[in-house]
């Protein structure tokens, strides 16, 4: 009887284990894939031959979700915006910006993008860890509560035909 119980009880906690692991790989999976993607998106995408140069800029503006920034090639201004926000870069922070040198226009700030990469990573890899691992730990009670079931109903058919 004992062993029934505990079989029942296991293939319950299974069932829920390998549900929430499901959900926070998922979750993490989803997390870690959008900031890999946000902190791509702030990449410098260049041509094919073109020359990527470097040179100090300065936050011009924040807003919450975007950041403007403020740099000079050859004596031209140039400002332009990014799709990352992140609170460490406030207005007159300075930066290094990377831009295409026939295309000054074209510019990425490594540094911020970075962060948002090893976000990824964290995420993605804590989705992979926790969710796989659960989902491995779940399906192994499972097998286990299966078999004292089956245990204990031998148990009792040979109880039974005695």
């Amino acid at each position: 009887m004992a062993k029934k119980v505990i079989g029942i009880i296991l293939i319950v906690v299974s069932v829920l284990t390998i549900f929430v692991s499901g959900i926070l790989l998922l979750t993490f999976g989803l997390l870690g894939g959008t900031f890999g993607i946000v902190g791509s998106a702030g990449g410098l995408s260049v041509e094919d031959g073109a020359t990527v140069e470097t040179v100090e800029g300065e936050v011009y503006y924040t807003d919450g979700s975007s950041t403007t920034i403020y740099y000079e090639v050859d004596g031209v201004p140039y400002i332009g915006d990014l799709n990352v926000y992140n609170s460490a870069y406030t207005e007159g922070t300075p930066v290094t910006v990377e831009y295409d040198s026939s295309n000054p226009s074209s510019f990425a700030v490594p540094e911020m993008s970075a962060v948002f990469g090893v976000l990824g990573g964290v995420f993605g890899g804590v989705g992979i860890v926790f969710g796989i691992g659960g989902i491995i730990v779940g399906i192994v009670m499972l097998v286990i509560g299966i078999v004292l079931i089956k245990k204990a109903k031998k148990a009792a058919a040979s109880v039974t035909a005695v």
